[in-house]
């Protein structure tokens, strides 16, 4: 309640109403998006390599991300998985990018891909970052609706990467502390259940 009276205290109120407007459209227009990516998603799952959709998502990322991290890539042989390839790439594209932003003066990144049981995979991502404290794990995969210019939210990537893998029956677990980096564990079914997603 402080903070938000802080606020009021420093906005003018027509600045807040307008960007809680703006900020009520693009919720809207969020909600729309992710029913039709639903509709479009249920058409397009597919059996694929996990290790294809990851090494393509590195691809696109050396392409974008001028300075690239010592990476180190540790693929188990796994059977395909039952997946939306798109969406499961947007995945890694988003803790990708989130572990690389977070390098310092050690750039190192590593990717490991392992059978967890006869049912289950897992993808490790490790970087060698700043970490984050318990708090800030904690709240994670909250969406940050904060209105930025030009009136658009932001901090959804990981809501949304959270919400794929949901869809995909599986979870993502973070552990991290300050100055020791991040380790991403995105555990995931090979096949579907009946009725799940």
């Amino acid at each position: 309640m402080a903070r938000l009276a802080s606020v009021i205290e420093h906005e003018k109120p027509l600045d807040l109403l307008g960007a809680r407007v703006a900020m009520s459209v693009d919720l809207q227009s969020l909600r729309q998006t992710l029913a039709d990516m639903q509709l479009a998603l249920e058409r397009d799952w597919q059996s694929e390599h996990v290790s294809t959709i990851l090494d393509a998502t590195l691809s696109r990322l050396r392409a974008e991300v001028p300075q690239q991290p010592k990476l180190f890539k540790y693929y188990d042989p796994l059977p395909p998985i039952d997946c939306l390839p798109g969406p499961l790439s947007q995945v890694f594209m988003t803790v990708l990018l989130n572990a690389m932003q977070s390098l310092q003066s050690t750039r190192e990144l590593s990717i490991f891909t392992q059978r967890l049981d006869v049912d289950t995979v897992q993808i490790v991502i490790v970087d060698s970052g700043c970490g984050m404290t318990a708090a800030q794990v904690n709240r994670l995969f909250e969406p940050d609706l904060s209105p930025t210019p030009p009136n658009r939210i932001r901090g959804l990537g990981l809501w949304l990467a959270d919400n794929i893998v949901k869809h995909h029956q599986g979870r993502i677990e973070v552990s991290s502390e300050p100055g020791t980096g991040t380790r991403v564990c995105i555990t995931l079914p090979i096949k579907r259940w009946p009725g799940g997603g």
